[in-house]
Parts: C-alpha cells; sequence; structure tokens
C-alpha cells in the first residue's frame, strides 16, 4: 500500500543529509539539505542497482510519481531500461512551464513576459513537443540560423538580429541547466555551441555622458527652456537624484513622504530587488511641488503627456535631449553623478560608500554587506544638496 500523502511530504523538513521515504512499490521522495524534493524510482538491471529521478515535488504530483514508477515497472518486465527512455517523458514546452514557473519570482512583468515571449516565438515552433534530451546542437543552431533579421517590437533595447540571438542563447543555457539541475535532463546541449562562431561579437557602447562640470551646468540650465513640462522636470530630477530612468519613470505619489522628506522605492522596482529609500533636498520639492499640479490625481508623478493614467515612455527623456542637440543620454547623468562627485570629493568630503549607495550599487562583498547596515540617508541628503548647489553655481 502506498505510504505516502501530500500533507506526510509537505510536513518533511531537511537534514544534513539527504534522506529518502518510501511510497512503496520502488518509488521514493528524496528530500536534500536544501529542503528540495525530488520522486527517485530505484531498481536493478543486469545486476546493477539504479536510481532514476522521476522530477521534483510538487511539480511531479503524488499520483503522476506513482503513475510513471508503474510505467516503468512494465518498462522492466518488457526488459527496458527506464533510464534509456527517460528523455521520452519530458517535453520541452513542459520544461519551461515549470522554469519559467521558478523563474517568475523577483522579477518585473515586463521583463518577465518578454523573456516568455522569447521563448514562445523563436523555440517552441521547432522544440515545443520535442523531449528535453532530445534537442540536439543542430536543432538550436538551425533556429538561429533562420531567425527573422528585425528586433522583436517589445524588445526597446535589441540592436537587431545578433543581439537577439545571444539573448536568446542566454536564456536557453538557464532553462536547460534548470532541467539538468532538477534531474529533467541528462545534459545541457547549449553549452556545447560558442555563439562567437555563431554571430558577431557585438561593440560595447557605453552611455554617453557629460563629465565636464561646465558644459553639465549649461545643459541643467537649458533644460529649463524646454516645452513640456513634465519631461524638463523629469529631466531635472534625474539629473539632481543620480537615479536610474526606469525608477524616474515610476515614481508614484504614493512612494513619497513630505512630512520625512523621503521617498521609498519598493524592492520589487529596483535593479538589485532591494528597497532603496531617497532622501528628498529642497530642490526636489520643489520640483515635485511643480509637477504636482499637473498629475497629483493621477498615480505616477512623471506620466505619459499622451495617457496620463500611464508613466512617462522610456524614449520619451531621450528623445527630448536628441532635440535639444546634446550628445547625452539620460542614462549617462549617473556617470556624471558618479565621476564628478569622486573628482570633488574634497569639497563635499563625502565617502566612497555613500556615493555608492546613493546610485544604488551594492558596496563591498557579503561580510562587508553585513556590517554595513546603514544606507546613510542624512548623508545622502547632504552629498545631493551640495549636488543641486554645484550644478547651480
Amino acid at each position: 500500500m502506498p505510504n505516502l500523502t501530500d500533507l506526510k511530504i509537505k510536513k518533511l523538513q531537511p537534514k544534513e543529509k539527504i534522506y529518502r521515504l518510501s511510497d512503496g512499490n520502488n518509488l521514493y521522495i528524496e528530500v536534500k539539505p536544501n529542503g528540495l524534493k525530488f520522486w527517485r524510482f530505484r531498481y536493478k538491471i543486469k545486476g546493477k542497482s539504479t536510481m532514476l529521478s522521476l522530477g521534483k515535488y510538487p511539480e511531479i504530483s503524488v499520483k503522476k510519481a506513482r503513475q510513471l514508477a508503474y510505467e516503468n515497472k512494465i518498462k522492466l518486465i518488457n526488459k527496458t531500461d527506464p533510464m534509456q527512455s527517460k528523455k521520452e517523458s519530458m517535453p520541452f514546452c513542459d520544461v519551461c512551464k515549470v522554469f519559467f514557473r521558478f523563474k517568475k519570482q523577483g522579477l518585473s512583468e515586463r521583463y518577465f513576459k518578454g523573456q516568455v515571449r522569447l521563448v514562445e516565438n523563436y523555440l517552441f515552433p521547432s522544440l515545443k513537443n520535442k523531449g528535453i534530451n532530445d534537442i540536439q546542437k543542430s536543432d538550436i543552431l538551425k533556429i538561429y540560423e533562420q531567425m527573422p533579421s528585425k528586433k522583436l517590437k517589445y524588445d526597446t533595447k535589441s540592436k537587431g538580429k545578433s543581439e537577439t540571438i545571444r539573448k536568446l542563447h542566454i536564456l536557453l543555457r538557464e532553462i536547460l541547466r534548470y532541467a539538468v539541475h532538477n534531474d529533467f535532463a541528462i545534459k545541457n546541449i547549449a553549452d556545447q555551441i560558442d555563439m562567437n562562431q555563431v554571430v558577431k561579437k557585438q561593440k560595447v557602447e557605453h552611455f554617453k555622458a557629460e563629465l565636464d562640470i561646465d558644459k553639465l551646468r549649461s545643459i541643467y540650465k537649458l533644460i529649463n527652456d524646454y516645452d513640456s513640462i513634465t519631461t524638463k522636470l523629469a529631466m531635472k530630477f534625474i539629473i539632481l537624484t543620480a537615479l536610474r530612468v526606469g525608477n524616474v519613470r515610476n515614481l508614484q505619489w504614493d512612494f513619497i513622504d513630505f512630512d520625512k522628506k523621503i521617498i521609498i522605492f519598493p524592492a520589487k522596482m529596483m535593479k538589485n530587488r532591494e528597497e532603496y529609500r531617497l532622501p528628498i533636498t529642497s530642490k526636489m520639492i520643489d520640483i515635485l511641488d511643480e509637477i504636482k499640479k499637473i498629475t497629483k490625481d493621477r498615480k505616477y508623478v512623471f506620466c505619459s503627456p499622451i495617457a496620463p493614467s500611464r508613466q512617462m515612455s522610456d524614449n520619451t527623456i531621450n528623445f527630448a535631449l536628441k532635440r535639444m542637440d546634446l550628445n547625452i543620454t539620460a542614462h549617462g547623468f549617473r556617470s556624471s553623478f558618479s565621476t564628478i562627485c569622486y573628482e570633488s570629493q574634497p569639497l563635499h568630503n563625502h565617502s566612497f560608500e555613500i556615493i555608492e549607495t546613493q546610485l544604488s550599487h551594492k558596496v563591498g562583498n557579503k561580510i562587508v554587506r553585513s556590517y554595513l547596515r546603514s544606507d546613510f540617508l542624512e548623508e545622502r541628503r547632504a552629498l545631493l544638496t551640495w549636488w543641486g548647489d554645484f550644478l547651480d553655481q
């Protein structure tokens, strides 16, 4: 009689070493020290004892595991090694389904959907129902060779076919690595492909930044004459805070505490997936007071002038800078802030940790960060006050 139930399995706690509990009929649940649980089927063939993985729990339910165990016993009766026929049990689309369920945690909705579309648009047409271990290197190379040269509509950062292929390959390697780790696949076939032999290596393009303080001051003043008030204020806010453009675009009124003079960005909106507190200076308050007259009844502080219910487009600010004939990108203002602040340390007297924390960079290794618990809120407020005054000189 079967011994295991969902309730029993959920209550199983990890120990220092791997241990297994029997469900009967050569079926076991295996609990690893990291808490992961896998189904195992133990059998002997030609005098050799073998432990076959049937998949991860709860992706493989108790009922499904028993069915797989029964099918493998039938194979043994017919003198077929279950290990040799295992590749038929997991289609590529099922592996992707489990992988994306795991990967979704901690990712922005837009990025996650883009990853899913890459797989559905390019890999599924030929690999969807193919067994995970039936995929050959030639299958993957054929997909890359036949990919259209036009970039994906949703992939705004793609430079064309070569970069899209590289992104797809990184994702495929990640899927297959996950499959091997969870015993869905025997090997990661994508590791055998040298992408430098498939597409030309892309030239790295650094964000254009203005590192001359006099020219940056001129740009800061020139922005005041821009015709769109929302775009103008967003650009000034980016320069004053050195935030990433996405954080400014996604800034919501609910994040702002005017009494405490602080903005709190939730972890899911930050690149490093950690909550970020931004100290507000008097110059930032002036900007927020001005934009409040326009967007106070809306969700986003810097909303789209075309669709007020949505945040500003990610191309709006760069387009504005281009219209002004400025050879700089919105992200380049972060580089301007970083470089000039480091060069001007004798003037503002703030440390490396304070500058890097303002840029939302992780400071030091894990051990250093475990002791460095402060986010230097008031020190950063002083630094940003100096920075705003420095730009206005």
